[in-house]
């Protein structure tokens, strides 16, 4: 891991008292989690404990065996495999080596108690979350793409005087472009930050109906973000809502068995949602930034599927007898609306 690579965000939400909690129905821990490493992806299989790196066709290019660690994140740093994970209420970062091994570590946070839900990546950057003791969100981001130069720096969300002191129970992130979108709940209130070089002062709470349900996915392309929750009767929607906390629009989408929901960014325009259908497949959907469903593909008998898209290829990885499969499919940029 070269020096310089690795950088580091805080958003702080409001200290207080912490109440931890999941959000909906978070991503299982043995599921396959996907996000961009170069020009293809890394695959965390934390039932087999493996990590792969993949080209844009989902062929191998390498693989690791991983050693067990508390709440690991794989992401593509630089093109290549490193591993973010939770240990002695720190946040560590190192390179994974050929052997499983570990390169020099960075250490992040002061008391970390929990990971926000899910890995962020695009072709610019990844970004991986977490918890404070303090109620405050934190985020390591750095450079997905190979030989980046892209510089060390940090930014905040200053915290925001509250009497009543709420509490921050759940968090989960994506990214958009350069920025690292956070999404949190502090009590019965969902609020959302979009962090360049610099994050808000005063992040605006989301503003629908969508707010008060179970999140189960979180993804962003352009200025806004879908928020995919369900709903009292077990319906799953798809809420667009931009970076200010407003809604754009609903959708209901099709067939939703129960389960986690993948949404990631699919370029400015779109983004790509995936979850288990009534019939126990993996089912992939392109929602454009405008509310326009479309199906993209739906594989064999599997669960929980996992999403990452760059160059016009979207990568899925679902289990399917106790094994991860993976495949790709053209999804290319949506031009417009």
């Amino acid at each position: 891991m070269r020096t310089g690579t690795w950088l580091v965000g805080l958003a702080a939400v409001m200290g207080g008292w912490y109440a931890l909690r999941d959000e909906g129905s978070p991503r299982p821990v043995e599921a396959p989690q996907l996000s961009v490493a170069g020009r293809g992806f890394a695959l965390h299989d934390p039932a087999a404990r493996r990590a792969k790196l993949l080209d844009l066709d989902g062929a191998s290019r390498h693989e690791i065996a991983l050693r067990d660690r508390p709440e690991a994140r794989v992401v593509g740093e630089s093109g290549l495999l490193s591993l973010i994970w939770r240990e002695r209420d720190r946040i560590h970062a190192a390179r994974l080596k050929a052997d499983g091994s570990l390169g020099p570590s960075q250490s992040f946070g002061k008391r970390a108690v929990k990971m926000c839900d899910g890995v962020a990546s695009n072709a610019l950057r990844f970004s991986v979350g977490w918890l404070e003791s303090d109620g405050n969100v934190w985020y390591v981001f750095g450079p997905t793409a190979p030989k980046s130069r892209e510089l060390v720096e940090a930014t905040a969300v200053e915290p925001v005087t509250a009497a009543a002191r709420p509490k921050t129970t759940w968090c989960t992130l994506a990214v958009s472009g350069k920025k690292t979108v956070l999404l949190w709940r502090r009590d019965a209130a969902l609020y959302i930050a979009a962090c360049g070089r610099n994050c808000p002062s005063l992040p605006p709470q989301v503003r629908s109906d969508a707010a008060r349900r179970p999140v189960l996915g979180f993804g962003c392309a352009g200025n806004g973000c879908g928020l995919a929750t369900r709903d009292g009767q077990g319906t799953l929607h798809l809420t667009w809502v931009g970076t200010n906390g407003k809604q754009a629009w609903d959708r209901v989408l099709p067939g939703y068995r129960g389960g986690h929901v993948e949404v990631i960014g699919a370029g400015d325009r779109q983004v790509a949602v995936a979850y288990e259908d009534l019939d126990g497949h993996p089912l992939a959907l392109r929602v454009s930034t405008g509310g326009e469903v479309t199906p993209a593909w739906r594989g064999g008998a599997g669960k929980t599927p996992s999403l990452a898209w760059i160059d016009g290829k979207l990568a899925i990885a679902y289990q399917h007898d106790g094994r991860v499969v993976t495949t790709t499919i053209p999804l290319l940029r949506q031009l417009s609306e």
